[in-house]
Formats: C-alpha cells, structure tokens, sequence
C-alpha cells in the first residue's frame, strides 16, 4: 500500500497534520507504554544514583554537597513523576511531565558543576551529560521536537557554565563540547527516527483500520464499522439517557436530544439489476449514498447496511426533525432521476423503517435496531414507497405510517 506520509505529517516536526490523530497517537503510545516509563524512571534513577561511585572517587571532597542535590531536589522530582504515570490524567500530560523531570535533572547536573566549580577536575562532570542524552532521547518517548529542545538547551547552557564559569582550559573545552555535541546529535536522529517510525506504523494502521470500515463500492461505512464504532455511541448516549437528570427533563416536558435510527432500502433493486445489469445497478448505489452523504450532518453517519439497504444514524437531534428527515429523503428519492456517469438515468424509490432513541425503555443497541428492522418490513410489505415509525404507547410497541407524497405533489 502507497502511502505518502509527507501529506500527513511535518517532515521537520514529525506532527500529525491531523490534530485528531495527532492527540489520538499520542494518548495511545502513552496509555501503552506505562510499564516502559515506569522502568525508564527506575533506570534512570539507578544509573543516576550510580555516579555517586564517580563522586566518590573523582569529586570526594564534593561527595556531600552532591548527594545533597541529588537527593532533595533531583530524585524527589523523579519520585513525583513515577507515582504520576499511575494518574488518570497522566497520558495526557505525561510529555510535559517528562519534559519538566528532564529538565530539572540536567540541570542538576550543571548545578553541581557549579557548585564544583574549583575542583581541578570539575571539567570532567560534562561526561554525565553524555549518557544522559541518550537516556532522554531513546528511553523516555518524549516528543522529536520537545527533547531536541530540551536536550540542546541542556547542552548550551553547559558550554556557557565550562567556559564563563568554570573556566576550562581551551583545548579540553573544545573536546568536551564537541563529545557533548557528538552525543546530543546522535540522540536527536535517534529520536527523529524512533518517532518517525512509530508515527508512520500509526498511520499506515489507521488508514488500513480506514479502509477494513469502509464500503469499497460507495465510499460510506460499512458493518464493521457500526460494530466498532457506532454501537459504542449508540450505548454512551443509552447510558445517558439512563441517568436521574434525563428523567426529570422528560418528567417536565423539557426539550431532550434524541437519537435517530433509520434503516432504508431501495424498491425492486433487483429489477434494476435484472433491467440494466448489475454494473448500472451498482451506479445506483453509488447515486443513493451520494444523495444520503449530502442530507445528513458531518457528525451524523451513513452506512451501506448491506445489498441495497443503507442506515442512517442521526445524533443529538430533536425528535420531528427525524420524521422530517426521512420524508425529505424519501420525496427527493422519488421525485429526483438519478443521472449515473454512464449517461443513463435511473428512477427509483424507497421504503423506510425508523425510530427514536429513547424508545420505550429499551436498552440494547441490537434490539434497536430490529425495531427498525421490523417498521422497514412494514414499509416493504404495505407498498413500498413509504416509511414506518416504531413507537412505544403504553408499553407496547406499533407502527405509525410516515408518507411523503404531498411533499411530491407541492
């Protein structure tokens, strides 16, 4: 599959054009990835706590003021990080978090090369920032861009600390810098290609997750896609629906959101197929979606149901606006010829079942739709041409017919 993922993303950045699936990659990686952070942080730490044994032979005389900074103000912050990744909240800040605790830890180690500043040997505290450039960069998962900020700045601000303040020789100043440097650059390609990688797996899934949900024929969702998608939403706003709140709104005649379930079918398609061929019939199809993909909202989904039936899902609408939709579309259907790309034109009706949710205390999303299901056959079995609601009276569900043939004749 071809995939040009320049389109998709900044080639300097590496950031999702799409601001959705940007937070959507990001949120995913994270929520994934809590056992690595936590082990990251616990090798950090250790490694860390680990050039104490530097300390104590090089730096002896600063063993003391070291630890001091190690153990107040560097590990308390890592600590906070590490009981932070097991927050709710903590795949949503965990860059900025990472970011902070990264920050505030090379900057101790140019706090105590600081606080070294006349020990003769002090020069060589640059080689902590070396493997800590690696760590930040390949361990931790922050964002490309974010480390590579983070990790120069770290960089810079030492070269500044080496040569205004600690004073090193020129000869041994160049070498540090440039083994600093060396190592930065080398964790910044490393980054760049780690995410890189990462994202462009991310996107190839999500486009091939894109296709596996989408009728190839007409372009609209397919069953997959409303066993993955839509059921989950469908059951959220059930859910809501369910609560104390909604009660008393409905107790008090108060205006509601409602949902629309509506499953279409187009009358004798198999005379179409069997008349014009299968081909033609397939234009048909592609027509039909067309015209539906224009009628709903952008937050509203169309999908081929299978054969010739469509469903339509409409979301937080008002009740007669669901009634008003399906005559809408059932006039336009009948009175509109569809002009295929063939040169023919095809006309053509159809029948329609639908409901609204909240329909009677009913729950299930399956049941729901076999209600639909139930007033499309009504429709199908009293004529065609004409859309059946299911409504609950009394406990007790019935089919009231919808017709739209004065919005023909108007």
């Amino acid at each position: 599959m071809n995939i040009n993922f320049s389109n998709q993303m900044s080639p300097m950045t590496l950031r999702i054009k799409d601001s959705e699936k940007e937070r959507s990659y990001q949120y995913n990686c994270i929520s994934s990835s809590l056992l690595w952070f936590r082990l990251a942080i616990i090798l950090g730490v250790t490694i860390y706590l680990s050039f104490c044994i530097v300390d104590y032979y090089l730096f002896n005389s600063l063993l003391l003021a070291f630890l001091k900074i190690r153990l107040y103000i560097v590990i308390p912050i890592i600590f906070i990080s590490f009981i932070l990744t097991y927050w709710s909240k903590y795949p949503k800040y965990a860059q900025w978090i990472n970011v902070f605790t990264i920050f505030v830890s090379g900057a101790g180690i140019i706090g105590m090369a600081i606080v070294g500043r006349d020990h003769p040997e002090i020069s060589r505290s640059y080689a902590g920032l070396v493997p800590y450039f690696l760590y930040i960069y390949a361990f931790l998962r922050i964002r490309f861009v974010y480390g590579t900020i983070v990790g120069t700045s770290l960089y810079i601000s030492y070269v500044l600390v080496e040569w205004h303040i600690l004073k090193t020789p020129f000869p041994i100043f160049i070498a540090n810098s440039f083994y600093m440097g060396a190592s930065n650059f080398a964790g910044i390609c490393v980054s760049y290609l780690l995410e890189y990688q990462g994202k462009k797996e991310y996107l190839l899934q999500d486009r091939l997750e894109e296709i596996t949900m989408t009728d190839a024929m007409t372009g609209l969702h397919n069953r997959y896609y409303y066993n993955k998608i839509c059921i989950k939403d469908i059951r959220k706003f059930l859910g809501h629906i369910s609560g104390d709140s909604f009660r008393e709104k409905r107790a008090q005649d108060i205006t509601i959101s409602n949902y629309g379930i509506i499953l279409m079918d187009i009358d004798h398609f198999k005379e179409i197929n069997d008349t014009y061929g299968h081909d033609v019939g397939d234009l048909v199809l592609v027509e039909v979606a067309k015209l539906l993909k224009d009628y709903v909202r952008e937050s509203d989904d169309v999908l081929r149901w299978g054969g010739e039936e469509f469903l339509i899902i409409l979301k937080s609408t008002q009740y007669n606006f669901i009634s008003e939709f399906v005559q809408n579309v059932g006039s336009c259907i009948e009175k509109q010829g569809f002009h295929l790309s063939n040169g023919m034109t095809i006309q053509t009706r159809c029948s329609i079942g639908f409901l609204s949710i909240p329909f009677g205390d009913v729950g299930n999303v399956d049941t729901l739709i076999k209600y639909a299901d139930l007033a499309l056959y009504k429709a199908k079995n009293s004529g065609r041409n004409k859309a059946y609601q299911a409504i609950f009276v009394k406990d007790a569900y019935e089919f009231v017919e919808v017709s739209w043939n004065e919005r023909i004749n108007e």
